[in-house]
């Protein structure tokens, strides 16, 4: 039996064997002339994410807004049964939307067992490639790569919107990738008349706010997008439409109407945005159903029981019971005299 290139291979005659591995529990029963690829020969290859509101990392979908950074790690543990020179070859290819900061490193604290770690030659579409070539006690430890990603308006159009990591270990083994995902959320607001829908609320503007603070956007074509540089302020468009896109859906956004139509009464309350998630795709494919309606109505605003308005007619009412009760005082005294 001998090992190069990542495998053992062995040639044997017909019948039934039972091979035992020396760096762990796994035993293979055969019956022919066999080429055994025990599971400790191969680097394991383990990928996962986190967004700017998680504590931990993972390799489920992640939910983001335009702006945001997702930190990746990627895990390789080299085999126990590597030789010294072996190498390593790791990296990484994202989607579009996705905007790399040239940041990756071997992660602080990782146990790499003093592997050397060089640069790679990038393939199509890679954003990195490191090569790990294993050392005297770099065997069975783990290297760690971490780095960054910036989520771009590109992200509204990237259908896969994903990010994955491969390796390649000796010259015969090229791993499946490994894959993370992501995705962003969309919120339309049709701003009408309460009493006729037909309507078109044009130039209606509103102060958009995330968990109550003021959050920036930009216009870009017939929706907005998140955009630190920008500005809070949304208007509804010639149809009464507002769309932003590239929302978080684990944060809450609202609408605080500063200025409607001559003749409708201001909204009292804030409009808390409905999210669905953004299809990656062309904006008109969205329907009707994507989107909340939000009603003026026009008239006046009568005062709420208890408020400031009733308290005004009280001390109205007062007064006037107060002068007529002095009149009639003054008349008797006059009668009296």
């Amino acid at each position: 039996m001998t090992f190069a290139d990542g495998k053992w291979t062995a040639s044997v005659d017909k019948g039934y064997y039972v091979i035992a591995s020396d760096v762990g529990e796994n035993l293979i029963a055969a019956t022919t002339n066999i080429t055994i690829n025990e599971k400790n020969d191969y680097p394991p290859l383990e990928k996962t994410q986190a967004d700017e509101d998680a504590t931990a990392q993972t390799d489920e979908k992640v939910d983001v807004a335009v702006g945001d950074i997702i930190t990746y790690e990627v895990k390789v543990t080299i085999p126990k049964t590597a030789a010294v020179g072996n190498t390593i070859q790791v990296w990484d290819i994202p989607t579009t939307g996705l905007d790399y900061q040239d940041d990756v490193a071997v992660k602080t604290g990782s146990n790499t067992g003093n592997a050397t770690i060089a640069d790679g030659t990038l393939g199509t579409g890679e954003i990195w490639r490191k090569v790990i070539t294993v050392v005297d006690g770099s065997q069975g430890t783990d290297v760690v790569f971490t780095f960054t990603c910036k989520v771009t308006e590109d992200a509204l159009t990237d259908t896969d919107r994903k990010n994955e990591a491969k390796l390649k270990y000796g010259n015969n083994y090229e791993s499946l990738p490994d894959t993370v995902t992501y995705t962003t959320y969309f919120t339309g607001v049709h701003k009408i008349d309460g009493s006729d829908s037909t309507t078109k609320m044009a130039g209606v503007k509103f102060t958009l706010k995330e968990a109550g603070e003021e959050f920036k956007v930009s216009k870009s074509g017939n929706y907005y997008i998140p955009d630190a540089s920008g500005s809070s302020e949304v208007v509804t468009d010639n149809d009464g439409y507002i769309y932003i896109r590239g929302l978080d859906k684990d944060k809450t956004y609202t609408l605080t109407e500063t200025e409607t139509l001559p003749g409708y009464n201001m909204l009292k309350d804030d409009v808390t945005l409905v999210l669905v998630e953004d299809k990656g795709d062309a904006f008109d494919t969205y329907e009707a159903n994507d989107y909340q309606n939000v009603e003026n109505n026009k008239g006046s605003v009568l005062p709420s029981t208890g408020g400031i308005g009733t308290t005004i007619f009280y001390i109205a009412g007062a007064v006037l019971v107060l002068g007529a009760a002095a009149i009639v005082i003054a008349r008797r005294k006059a009668e009296q005299d």
